[in-house]
């Protein structure tokens, strides 16, 4: 009985890790084809297995996190706030992980966004759209 419970932890397990790979991959696929909304999709399915991912895996969630919702941020600015979430944690889990990967890839993509939240903010300042200039700022 032990075992059999054993082999059936260990088989869920071995699904879940697939499962999250699978989401990844397909993740990284829509992001090299520019299809971000199929890219979102992946990832938001993924996201509710970020406790059980292991820190590699965690660290590449997170940048093509970032990487889905910077470039959907082009389109509409609700999505910074979720992009700047997942950059911060990109850091904070590879600093965390002595790890550098997925960091390197990450600095030009957040520093593009932080220029054209603060382009837009400036625009909708000097327009005399001071609330909006505001949140972009904020």
């Amino acid at each position: 009985m032990k075992n059999r419970f054993l082999l059936l932890l260990l088989m869920l397990v071995s699904i879940a890790t697939y499962s999250q790979k699978e989401e990844l991959k397909a993740a990284e696929k829509a992001i090299k084809s520019g299809d971000f909304i199929s890219a979102k999709s992946a990832v938001d399915k993924a996201e509710a297995m970020v406790g059980s991912m292991d820190d590699k895996t965690k660290a590449q969630f997170y940048y093509l996190q970032a990487s889905t919702y910077g470039a959907l941020s082009k389109t509409s600015s609700a999505h910074y706030d979720k992009a700047a979430e997942a950059y911060d944690n990109l850091f904070a889990d590879e600093k965390a992980a002595k790890s550098t990967k997925y960091t390197v890839l990450a600095q030009p993509e957040l520093k593009a966004l932080v220029t054209d939240v603060s382009t837009k903010g400036i625009a909708s300042y000097q327009s005399g759209n001071y609330g909006n200039a505001k949140k972009r700022a904020a």
